[in-house]
């Protein structure tokens, strides 16, 4: 029964280590990208939005207001943080890198590239262990004793198939 146990322990372990895969922060290299297209995105809406000023230049135009100004920003609520990153482009990204790094300690910091070959290193592992424990409960079945499964246990394990996303090797 203690083999068994310490099988659980470890599935228990894997599949928390498959969760903190699964909600890992991305690489900082990532969380600057996806900054710097985002500041590429309100740069282009403060450019739309000084094409305008093009009006000003009109010999119709009457005054000195600015028109284009006014729709604009009726139209796009959004423009200050446009204007921002336009004129303030560094300063917007590093605040932002800040407090995206705070959220993002680097030693969970998982690249989403590595991911895939991570949770399935880590899946397989828990599938490994499945077999193994269920083996032993059938052993411990055989010998009269009384074991329940667990309700998240691999359905490919428990009936002793080969899993089809795991090669056929021992689980050693």
């Amino acid at each position: 029964m203690k083999n068994l146990d310490k099988i659980r322990s470890d599935i228990k372990s894997l599949k928390s280590e498959e969760r903190a895969l699964i909600e890992a922060p991305v690489s900082t290299a990532e969380i600057e990208s996806r900054i710097d297209v985002w500041l590429d995105q309100q740069t282009e809406k403060a450019q739309a939005f000084f094409s305008r000023a093009s009006v000003l230049a009109s010999p119709k135009q009457v005054g000195s207001g600015w028109p284009f100004a006014d729709d604009a920003i009726s139209e796009n609520r959004r423009l200050g943080v446009a204007l921002v990153a336009f004129f303030n482009r560094e300063g917007l990204r590093n605040e932002a890198l800040r407090v995206a790094l705070e959220a993002a300690p680097k030693e969970r910091q998982v690249p989403l590239a590595q991911r895939p070959d991570k949770l399935q290193q880590v899946r397989e592992r828990i599938y490994r262990l499945g077999v193994m424990e269920e083996q032993l409960i059938c052993e411990l079945e055989a010998a009269g004793q009384s074991v329940s499964r667990r309700a998240d246990a691999d359905g490919y394990a428990v009936l002793g198939i080969a899993h089809p996303d795991y090669s056929t090797e021992s689980a050693d």
